[in-house]
């Protein structure tokens, strides 16, 4: 898991590794890279930031499977598996396959799978590999420390997957894969509030989410404070101040998104 933003937010302890280099490869196997002195992104371990954001709600928080919620004029009422519970505020931080996305809205994104498989490192360096072949839709890449190896597509993931291990004529093993979904749709809805991944806030160019759910979070339990005392009340705002710190963002990656999904592998050669 890589970030680029946030870092006072991530512990060092979950830092695995500083991005200083990164290399990039055509379908020709043209290369090209960039060298900073200074990281211009994060290498995480999962896990551990997990547990880091865990740690403080442990002795609070429940795990129950959400089966379906109904909606009132002042509170949401929340059915698991075992309870109901009414809450003024229902937040929806639930991922890709949200449920209370799910539930509350019948808009869908794009969705695409990342899809990663372990080897022994071929490079020493992250190493992204720009090919049609390999990916029609986004990219695929090698991170040594973490001994893996993936993709992003819309189709198909475990077939591109071994186009793209078979040509560095590796073996791999544990695959794995996860949904994406690319481009925001609203953020809220009556008494209820989406974040990260679940309102779409994922970054198309590289399906990253965890900046801007760190981001959103921040907003949310910003605006939540200041409207404790009528909350279901300035939810408008929390889209608002999400577009200013990363809807543009977003949509400019929209954009290239576009012009990229066009271009050739022989087009995407010349830019190297």
């Amino acid at each position: 898991m890589c970030i680029r933003d946030s870092k006072k937010i991530i512990p060092k302890k979950t830092i695995k590794q500083p991005i200083k280099k990164m290399s990039f490869i055509s379908p020709s196997g043209y290369s090209t890279y960039i060298h900073t002195k200074k990281p211009f992104a994060y290498l995480i371990d999962r896990t551990k930031f997990q547990k880091h954001m865990q740690e403080k709600i442990k002795k609070i928080i429940s795990y129950e499977k959400v089966l379906y919620i109904t909606l009132h004029k002042k509170v949401v009422s929340v059915h698991t598996e075992k309870n109901k519970y009414n809450t003024k505020l229902l937040i929806g931080a639930d991922g890709a396959l949200s449920t209370i996305r799910d539930i509350i809205t019948k808009k869908r994104q794009k969705t695409y799978f990342g899809i990663t498989a372990n080897a022994k490192p071929n490079t020493k360096e992250i190493t992204v590999y720009i090919n049609k072949h390999f990916s029609p839709d986004f990219f695929s890449w090698t991170i040594p420390k973490n001994r893996e190896y993936g993709t992003i597509v819309s189709k198909k993931p475990v077939e591109y997957l071994n186009c793209f291990t078979k040509k560095l004529d590796i073996n791999i093993k544990n695959i794995r894969a996860s949904p994406i979904l690319i481009g925001p749709i609203r953020p809220y809805y009556h008494r209820t509030l989406l974040i990260g991944e679940a309102a779409g806030q994922t970054k198309p160019l590289t399906g990253g989410g965890i900046d801007n759910a760190i981001t959103s979070s921040i907003i949310a339990s910003k605006i939540i404070i200041k409207n404790s005392n009528h909350l279901g009340k300035g939810l408008y705002e929390y889209k608002k101040e999400c577009n200013n710190a990363f809807g543009k963002e977003i949509k400019r990656q929209l954009l290239l998104r576009k012009i990229y999904k066009n271009l050739t592998n022989s087009q995407i050669d010349s830019l190297f």
